[in-house]
């Protein structure tokens, strides 16, 4: 999935240098609704947000249908009671057994390759789809892997003063480990990525 979607990402920007028909490029801001499926033995996830700042770059190929790449840093947490936690050399694990149980949270920063298609079937309304990249950037969590894939889906319209705007869900295509650091105690956490999420798109060059 990462060779083939970066393969893609590569060709598409060379198309988009090369090319002579129009396209354009802007900034994004993003805020959205992190609710994650977790293990079915550990419920009770809240305060789950993602909030994201980046920069895209879109080609028309028709004037209903057009395909944008990008780079995002996103900055996604959440919160979840924990039944028990390793040592930092995770060769011990101690179970929890007072109640109520610890709420412990887990944050991610990420750096995301996104890339979308959006289909117009309306001047000013749109449907998008696509996938993301996302690495880990930050120290705080990755056990497992150090990235994960997401597909979305979602409308959008376009907007005055020419501010584009998209409602997308995203889920991630398969499942991520985490780890939250307090003290002596490593709390881990299994996860697959789910949000809502809301961006504003905003143009700053078009080449004609």
């Amino acid at each position: 999935m990462r060779k083939i979607l970066t393969l893609f990402i590569l060709c598409l920007s060379i198309q988009i240098c090369l090319a002579q028909n129009p396209f354009k490029t802007g900034f994004t801001v993003e805020g959205g609704y992190y609710y994650p499926e977790t293990s079915k033995y550990l419920k009770g996830i809240k305060d789950g947000y993602s909030t994201g700042i980046g920069f895209w770059v879109m080609k028309e190929f028709h004037p209903c249908f057009s395909v944008d790449v990008g780079l995002t840093f996103r900055k996604k947490t959440y919160q979840q009671p924990m039944d028990g936690y390793y040592n930092l050399d995770r060769t011990e694990y101690t179970y929890i057994e007072s109640w109520p149980l610890p709420e412990i949270r887990f944050n991610q920063d990420l750096l995301v390759i996104p890339l979308h298609v959006r289909f117009y079937p309306t001047r000013k309304f749109f449907i998008t789809g696509g996938v993301e990249h996302a690495f880990m950037i930050n120290l705080d969590a990755n056990i497992k892997k150090d990235w994960e894939d997401n597909w979305l889906v979602g409308i959008g319209g376009d907007q005055p003063w020419k501010l584009n705007w998209s409602l997308t869900y995203a889920k991630g295509f398969h499942k991520r480990g985490l780890k939250a650091v307090e003290g002596e105690r490593m709390y881990s956490s299994v996860y697959t990525n789910r949000m809502i999420q809301l961006s504003l798109f905003y143009p700053i060059w078009k080449k004609k």
